[in-house]
C-alpha cells in the first residue's frame, strides 16, 4: 500500500487538468464544425491524455532528480512530486514506469491506426514524447539552455487540441488555427508561472527557465501582460469566428483572476503563500478559458 500511495503521489493527478481540457477543446472544435462525436474515440483520446501526463511527470522527476534535491521552495505546482528525493520510489523503478507508460501510449497508437485508420496517431504520440525529451534530456535539454517553456506550450496549445480534433475526424482539414492566436500565449504564460516557485534552485542549478532569464519580478509582470494580450486577442477571434455574445461569458473568470494577480503581485514573494495563490490563480485563468470555450463549442 505504501508503494501504491507513492506512485499516486508521483502521478500528480491534479495536473491532468492541463491535458484533459486542451484535448476536450480540440474535440469541441471538431464537434462544432461537423456535428458528430465518437464516444469510443473520446475515451481513447482521454486515455492518451492520462498516459502522456504520467509520462511527463515521471520523466521530469527522473530528469530533475539532482536539482530537485536542492529545491526547498517547491509547492504543489512545481518542484516535482518529490518521490525520488524522499526515496519513496527508486530511480530504477521510475525508469521502468516511464518505459511502461510510453509502451501503453504506443499500443494505443497502434489501436487507433489499425482499428480506426488514424495513421497520424503514432507520429503525434512520438512527437509528444520528443517534446518532453527536448525539454528535460540531452542533447537538447532546453530547460537548461532557455526556451523550454516554448516546448511545453507547443505540446499543450498545439499538439493536444490538434490530436483531439484529428482522432475524432481522421483529418486535420478544418482545424481552426486562428484560435491559437490567443491559446498559445496564454498557455505560455501558464508555463512561465509554474517556474516561479523554483527560481532559487533553478538559478543555482544553471537552469535557464523564463524566471531565471528575465528575473523573478519581471516574469510575474510579463505573465500578467501576456494574459491581458491573450484575452484581448480572444475578443477579436470570438468576434470574427464565433459571432455570438455568449462567447464573451468565458472571459469573466479569466479577467477577474488577472486583476487579482495585479492585486497580489507585489506580495507574491519566493516561498510565500501569496506566490502559491499567484500560480494557482494563473492556472485557473488558463483552465477556465479552455474549459469555457470547450463548453461553448459543445453546447
Amino acid at each position: 500500500m505504501t508503494k501504491i500511495s507513492s506512485w499516486i503521489k508521483a502521478s500528480r493527478l491534479p495536473s491532468q487538468s492541463y491535458i484533459f481540457f486542451p484535448l476536450l477543446l480540440g474535440q469541441g472544435f471538431y464537434y462544432n464544425i461537423n456535428g458528430s462525436l465518437s464516444i469510443s474515440l473520446f475515451i481513447f483520446i482521454q486515455m492518451f491524455g492520462l498516459f502522456i501526463q504520467l509520462y511527463i511527470v515521471y520523466a521530469n522527476d527522473y530528469a530533475d532528480y539532482e536539482i530537485d534535491k536542492t529545491n526547498d521552495t517547491f509547492n504543489i505546482f512545481s518542484g516535482g512530486s518529490r518521490v525520488l528525493v524522499e526515496n519513496l520510489i527508486t530511480k530504477k523503478e521510475m525508469k521502468n514506469g516511464i518505459i511502461l507508460i510510453m509502451s501503453l501510449n504506443l499500443i494505443l497508437g497502434v489501436i487507433l491506426t489499425l482499428g480506426y485508420g488514424r495513421t497520424m496517431s503514432i507520429p503525434m504520440i512520438v512527437t509528444s514524447f520528443l517534446l518532453l525529451w527536448g525539454y528535460s534530456y540531452p542533447p537538447i535539454r532546453l530547460s537548461y539552455r532557455g526556451g523550454g517553456e516554448i516546448l511545453q506550450t507547443t505540446g499543450v496549445a498545439i499538439i493536444l487540441p490538434l490530436f483531439g480534433y484529428y482522432i475524432q475526424g481522421g483529418t486535420f482539414q478544418g482545424f481552426p488555427w486562428i484560435f491559437l492566436l490567443f491559446f498559445f500565449p496564454i498557455q505560455l504564460g501558464c508555463a512561465m508561472s509554474t517556474s516561479l516557485p523554483d527560481y532559487p534552485s533553478d538559478r543555482d542549478g544553471n537552469k535557464r527557465t523564463s524566471t531565471v532569464i528575465f528575473g523573478f519580478e519581471n516574469t510575474k509582470k510579463y505573465i500578467i501582460i501576456i494574459n491581458f494580450i491573450s484575452l484581448f486577442i480572444f475578443i477579436l477571434v470570438a468576434w470574427l469566428k464565433l459571432e455570438s455574445l455568449k462567447s464573451y461569458t468565458v472571459l469573466f473568470i479569466p479577467l477577474l483572476s488577472n486583476l487579482f494577480l495585479i492585486y497580489i503581485n507585489k506580495r507574491s514573494k519566493i516561498a510565500s503563500h501569496y506566490l502559491d495563490k499567484f500560480v494557482a490563480v494563473n492556472i485557473l485563468i488558463v483552465i477556465s478559458l479552455t474549459a469555457g470555450n470547450a463548453a461553448l463549442l459543445f453546447f
